[in-house]
């Protein structure tokens, strides 16, 4: 990263992501000449349930735009643009206030909601949205709210998908992208429209929903009140954006069919290009911003969230650090396998390629000799072999993986990153920038005109480094991963967890 000190033109990329913001200010050769986080907070109620207050995404959102512009001295910010996670959503009224809290993606209170979608409607659902019912997913959730909280969901004037919910805050108009259109269940995948035959599972209809426009279309820009919270300039373009997944691909420079990026954030996605939509109840299926590309994926909940709680859990509790370096440095302690020891990141029920809110997560395998390295090198074994089932998924539909790239969090440590390109046996191309942010910017900057989806500046710095596997740790892991599936099926409860 370079500090601006001219006035050279930028574009903000905004990326709300699962548990904290982060912002970079990218010009016209792409290079990042800022950059800044800002955590919130999703609260756990009780087992099963998670929230967002809606309106902590828009601080967050406000706190990294300043600390961008407090970096950039003289630069201008002509355009930007927002991420966020697909599904969740804010409930706002006729004046803009948010009516209640966002049922966040891991929630799995709508379970029973989404089970009775799929008996009664289930053919239908699959047809039109891609994706069967499954309480991760906006329809589910929305049957939900409108059971529980009646007069909340009859006081509902518009459904903000996170990235949505902060651009209205900036700018007071209501749009989406195809990407978060789909997320939602609500949305015709193929004819590109709004189902009515959807939306009527939940009281609703097309034109109750917001308009759907590219990820690149402008789709306001900064108002006077925007302008005072963030120092940005009133009248600064704001694109549409899209989901984080959309964002990261772009950032990290995927095009062509068969690319692929690993995610080690809070979830974690083994996601690939793809020629057409080739839908399958195990997977993931978007629309991509580079025509005619979609996207498919596969999705763990749990990903660095897992060495979070085992940080919060085990570490903490005896004083010891908690960066995830810090917790590589205590697996290299252990060697590949853990001495036995097996983890099931099943922390929130899982997605792809189970798609069971009821897994639970367990290790497995320790006795009397078992070290806290053995447990630390056990939990990134484990999100690495749930990655590695998801993308087993995508090579039975006949997805290719290739030109492996491993972004986020997780991937800051190298021991990490070892375990993941040993378990896939393949290379991986590993960066640590801020990919969905970066690639957001790039949107803004499409929009602009400065870049063209097929020739975009790639996210690059300097911890960027190719992993490649270890044979002889790749056939322990070979071991391990039939191991680990054969054991899902005795993980999950046999009552709904709420």
């Amino acid at each position: 990263m370079t500090t601006a000190d001219d006035s050279r033109p930028v574009v903000l990329g905004i990326d709300v992501g699962s548990s904290s913001a982060k912002a970079v200010a990218v010009d016209q050769n792409g290079e990042v000449l800022a950059e800044a986080s800002h955590p919130y907070t999703v609260t756990r109620p009780t087992p099963g349930r998670a929230e967002v207050d809606a309106d902590d995404w828009h601080r967050a959102a406000e706190a990294v735009i300043q600390g961008c512009l407090a970096q950039l001295g003289q630069s201008k910010v002509v355009g930007l643009a927002v991420d966020g996670p697909a599904h969740n959503v804010a409930l706002l009224n006729d004046e803009g206030a948010v009516l209640a809290p966002v049922l966040h993606w891991s929630d799995l209170r709508s379970k029973p909601q989404a089970d009775r979608l799929d008996r009664e409607s289930g053919e239908m659902i699959e047809r039109l949205s891609l994706h069967p019912s499954n309480p991760s997913w906006t329809l589910a959730q929305l049957a939900w709210i409108r059971e529980e909280w009646p007069e909340i969901f009859a006081a509902t004037s518009s459904i903000q998908v996170t990235k949505d919910f902060v651009r209205y805050r900036l700018t007071g108009e209501i749009t989406t992208d195809p990407y978060d259109a789909v997320g939602t269940q609500l949305y015709d995948s193929l004819r590109v429209e709004w189902s009515d035959e959807l939306c009527a599972l939940v009281g609703l209809s097309a034109s109750d929903m917001s308009r759907v426009i590219e990820a690149h279309e402008q789709a306001g820009e900064i108002l006077p009140a925007a302008a005072a919270s963030t120092g940005l300039a009133v009248g600064t373009p704001v694109f549409t954006g899209s989901g984080d997944t959309t964002a990261e691909a772009i950032g990290v420079g995927m095009s062509e069919i068969g690319e692929t990026v690993i995610k080690l954030a809070t979830s974690g996605t083994v996601l690939t290009l793809a020629e057409k939509p080739e839908p399958d109840p195990t997977l993931l299926t978007y629309p991509y911003v580079v025509p005619p590309l979609w996207i498919a994926m596969a999705s763990t909940n749990a990903g660095a969230s897992s060495m979070k709680w085992f940080q919060t859990t085990f570490l903490q509790a005896i004083g010891g650090s908690d960066s995830v370096e810090s917790v590589g440095e205590l697996a290299a302690q252990s060697p590949p396998g853990a001495d036995g020891v097996l983890f099931h990141p099943f922390l929130s029920g899982e997605r792809s390629p189970y798609w069971d809110p009821n897994l639970r997560a367990a290790f497995t395998g320790v006795s009397a000799s078992t070290s806290l390295g053995d447990m630390a090198r056990a939990v990134m074994e484990g999100v690495a072999l749930s990655l590695r089932d998801g993308a087993s998924a995508l090579e039975r539909t006949g997805h290719v993986l290739r030109s492996c790239r491993l972004i986020g969090g997780g991937a800051r440590s190298d021991e990490w990153t070892q375990i993941m390109a040993d378990v896939f046996a393949k290379p991986l191309d590993r960066t640590t920038i801020a990919a969905s942010a970066y690639g957001t910017a790039l949107i803004a900057g499409v929009g602009l005109g400065w870049f063209d989806w097929r020739d975009t500046p790639e996210a690059t710095d300097s911890h960027r480094r190719v992993f490649e596997p270890n044979a002889g740790n790749t056939e322990r892991y070979d071991e391990m991963f039939d191991r680990y599936r054969e054991m899902v099926p005795s993980l999950s409860t046999d009552r709904d967890v709420l």
